[in-house]
């Protein structure tokens, strides 16, 4: 969003794909249609790699929690170069093999 422009904000990642994921944060990050950057630190085997590829807001909605409102983003992953699609694989992978 235009007013939180070069802030970061803790969000926290539910679910993750090749094409995208599902982002909740405690704040609005913007509405359908605005494109985002994600920053996303990846461990494994004990290397750890940080990516921040940009996304676009695919759907969004809000739900009310004893916590306060969560603000929930289905994004999906835009132009990411080898190093960041490659990072992501691995994750993706690892997330498949943690839940077999």
């Amino acid at each position: 969003r235009e007013e939180h422009q070069d802030k970061k904000f803790p969000c926290v990642i539910d679910d993750i794909s090749f094409t995208g994921a599902q982002v909740n944060c405690a704040l609005p990050l913007g509405e359908v249609g605005d494109t985002l950057r994600i920053y996303l630190r990846i461990s494994s085997l004990g290397a750890t790699t940080y990516v921040s590829p940009r996304v676009l807001i695919r759907r969004s909605s809000a739900t009310e929690s004893p916590e306060g409102r969560k603000y929930i983003y289905g994004v999906e992953f835009q132009d990411l170069d080898h190093n960041e699609s490659f990072a992501l694989q691995i994750l993706v992978y690892q997330n498949l093999i943690e839940i077999s």
